[in-house]
């Protein structure tokens, strides 16, 4: 089932926008699917086993739209191999955010990703503060516990890898315009 509060799904589906919250609920369960998990084997990854699973899929979905949104998509491409469109969504408030007060403290953001480099930089107390006001600004990482380089290294994965969202409309035209 689809997650109700994706802020890209308004640019996909205008008649969102003014729908009070129960009716596009109802709305968004009733139209829509998402494809969570896509698994092949490491042995026999890159044969195209992906693509053909989503394709069969898509031949026959439970809802004339699906949704898919993958963190590897730069990598692993698939979805848009299995004819998914691709949007191109901003990033969140709060990765901008981190993103420009890294810039501004002259820390590249990927080299967090180690986490050695990522132990040293939140010994500066505004490279940690910046991270840590990052962690309080979602529930997703508001609670997470431990120590501050961890949370550094996820928030590198989440500005310099973001999630990628897929969609496919089973009645529309052909899916990869606008690649």
């Amino acid at each position: 089932m689809p997650t109700l509060n994706a802020t890209w799904r308004d640019a996909v589906f205008p008649a969102l926008r003014g729908m009070a919250c129960a009716g596009r609920a109802r709305w968004i369960n009733q139209n829509i699917r998402v494809i969570s998990r896509v698994i092949v084997d490491p042995a026999q990854r890159g044969t195209g086993i992906a693509t053909a699973l989503v394709r069969a899929y898509l031949a026959r979905p439970l809802t004339r739209h699906t949704e898919a949104i993958a963190a590897m998509a730069r990598w692993s491409p698939f979805f848009r191999h299995a004819g998914m469109r691709e949007l191109v969504t901003p990033a969140c408030k709060r990765d901008a955010r981190l993103a420009r007060e890294l810039r501004a403290l002259g820390v590249v953001a990927w080299r967090l990703s180690d986490a050695r480099l990522a132990r040293r930089a939140v010994r500066i107390a505004a490279v940690k503060r910046a991270i840590e006001r990052w962690a309080r600004a979602s529930k997703a990482t508001r609670g997470l516990e431990g120590p501050a380089w961890q949370l550094a290294v996820l928030a590198a994965q989440r500005i310099t890898a973001p999630p990628r969202v897929f969609v496919h409309d089973s009645r529309g035209k052909s899916n990869t315009e606008g690649k």
